[in-house]
């Protein structure tokens, strides 16, 4: 799972539930969005909810926290 955080900005506009995410490491966010398993397909949520995920991630087999800090 991967788990970070960042925030919503202004952007150009789009159709759907697209939104514009600041982060504060863009290029480490951008090699796991590309390189790795997501590729480009990532959920967000509004909050904070980092610890929570990582625990959870202890507790579910085959789930691994892949944090990006």
């Amino acid at each position: 799972m991967l788990i970070g955080e960042g925030k919503s900005i202004d952007g150009p506009g789009t159709e759907g539930t697209y939104t514009w995410m600041e982060v504060d490491n863009w290029l480490k966010w951008e090699r796991k969005l590309v390189e790795d398993p997501y590729i480009h397909h990532v959920p967000g949520m509004f909050g904070s909810y980092t610890d929570v995920l990582q625990e959870a991630c202890k507790y579910i087999p085959g789930l691994s926290d892949d944090s990006v800090f």
